[in-house]
């Protein structure tokens, strides 16, 4: 259960050097204006779309910039969750962070056809670290112009995703000739934290030498403060053991229908409050030649970054596995734990991610050339991300079991009833208190990929093959991760109010339970 809230408001401008004109062709513009009536939509858009899916030979979804810059989309993931069969998951901030593909995580992420690289070196989000930022995460949706997603993969597309290709688009400056001014700014407002953000980008477009060069920039800047509260089980439920058999009451608590199928409980109760800066830039600039019909070439870069200051703060209680600790318990008809009254131990935990960084780079350069039923073309492209991150982590126990009172059946949150003392002191004192965990690690992952291709098309007629291709395509990629982890000097159950750390610690009780 999440609770994030917030509020936006959207202004946006765009200039066409076709609608600037003098004072004179004003006014009769102003009067002609009077018989004629203009209407503005999103045809061309769904055009594009529609297109893209059309001459594709494969299985592809698109989404265009139109559909993007219609809704509230943060990034890539949240934009891609308009694509059918994509499911995305989201991070403690509320925006997306990684994709799923026909319910698959290993997928492949492109832009503008080349590979991009997560910050561990991987072409996909699957199987990341917790807490480690997806690219997907950070590239802003103003950035794009188009997204597809390849659900059945053709020869010559690099593979290695189980679910699908995501190829992002970035603007060029040749698709709409001439001088093209864009630009939008937000403001938004998080309840939760009671703080402002706010976002704006823009992006400028021209060509020259009878639109056969084309300069095209583009650029967005956005920040955010939000706070979210949340119940989660780290463990979920998991099934209750009879044990060996040998404790009747342990064996009817573990299967209460005596059907042979044991009983689920919930592991553990989670209470969280999560509060976060995010500072994020995103960039792209494009340069296009096309001097002839049967040459063109270009030049890509791309830029986006992240800066992350993150606390985490959560109260936890487990539950127990032994009937021995039950004075009393529910369970529903399917065998499900849904209240109790047991003795376990307490835990809270701060967890503080401050000056988290994101960096990634990426250009390249190529061209295409055509002489009758040959077409030859070729792309060099490089790839530099970078994660530097530190994470600082404390979590204390109750040195004794208290008793604590469950239910499952008063909502989606389930009330938790606990003792207002320990041993006869508050339970907020840290005397009742010990540190089993504790360390303040630093991260730097960094990764280098050099990638060149050339490809040849040659159209012939023979039945049904209309074409033949032929393609070699390098690459090479450097991965350097680094992790130091600096331990205290005090060892693991160190009680909590030891002088030494007691003003670094902090437990996040939940009194509203």
């Amino acid at each position: 259960m999440v609770g994030i809230n917030k509020v936006k408001l959207l202004l946006s401008l765009s200039v066409s050097a076709m609608s600037i004109v003098s004072g004179s062709a004003l006014a009769q513009s102003d009067a002609e204006a009077t018989d004629s009536i203009v209407v503005r939509g999103i045809k061309k858009s769904l055009q594009d779309t529609a297109t893209a899916k059309r001459n594709s030979s494969q299985i592809v979804d698109a989404i265009s910039a139109e559909d993007i810059g219609a809704l509230a989309d943060q990034n890539i993931a949240d934009s891609l969750q308009r694509v059918s069969g994509v499911q995305i998951r989201r991070s403690g901030a509320g925006e997306g962070d990684t994709v799923d593909i026909r319910g698959f995580s290993q997928n492949r992420f492109e832009i503008n056809g080349r590979t991009i690289r997560e910050f561990d070196g991987r072409s996909s989000s699957a199987g990341r670290d917790n807490g480690q930022q997806s690219l997907l995460g950070i590239i802003p949706s103003e950035l794009v112009s188009r997204i597809e997603v390849f659900k059945l993969l053709s020869a010559d597309q690099i593979e290695g995703s189980q679910g699908g290709t995501v190829n992002i688009i970035t603007r060029k400056p040749l698709d709409n000739p001439g001088l093209q001014i864009a630009g939008s700014a937000e403001g938004s407002y998080a309840d939760l934290s009671e703080k402002m953000g706010y976002g704006v980008s823009g992006m400028i477009s021209n060509t020259f030498a009878d639109d056969t060069l084309g300069v095209l920039f583009n650029v967005s800047v956005d920040e955010r403060e939000v706070a979210e509260d949340r119940f989660f089980s780290f463990n979920g439920w998991i099934p209750i053991s009879g044990g060996d058999g040998s404790d009747p009451a342990q064996v009817a608590f573990a299967d209460p229908n005596g059907d042979g199928v044991p009983a689920f409980q919930i592991r553990d109760f989670r209470f969280q409050r999560t509060e976060s800066q995010r500072r994020r830039l995103g960039a792209s600039a494009s340069v296009q030649w096309e001097p002839s019909e049967n040459f063109s070439s270009y030049v890509d870069l791309f830029y986006a970054r992240q800066d992350t200051t993150e606390n985490r703060q959560w109260f936890s209680v487990g539950t127990s596995a032994n009937a021995s600790d039950y004075t009393d318990f529910f369970f529903s008809e399917n065998e499900s734990l849904l209240a109790g009254t047991m003795q376990t131990k307490l835990q809270g935990n701060i967890n503080t991610n401050p000056d988290n960084q994101f960096d990634s780079i990426s250009g390249a350069v190529g061209g295409e050339w055509q002489s009758g039923p040959l077409t030859l073309s070729a792309e060099l492209a490089y790839t530099d991300a970078t994660a530097d991150g530190q994470q600082q982590f404390i979590r204390v126990q109750s040195i004794d079991s208290v008793e604590v009172s469950f239910d499952f059946r008063t909502g989606d949150i389930p009330s938790l009833v606990l003792p207002t003392n320990i041993n006869g002191s508050d339970i907020n004192d840290l005397s009742n208190y010990n540190i089993p965990n504790v360390f303040d690690r630093v991260r730097t992952l960094k990764t280098k990929d050099l990638s060149a291709r050339i490809d040849g098309e040659y159209e012939v007629e023979l039945g049904p093959v209309s074409s033949i291709e032929i393609g070699m395509r390098y690459a090479d990629l450097e991965v350097d991760p680094l992790t130091q982890s600096i331990n205290p000097r005090f060892r693991p159950n160190t009680p909590a109010n030891d002088p030494a750390i007691a003003d670094f610690v902090g437990i996040a009780m939940f009194p509203d339970l």
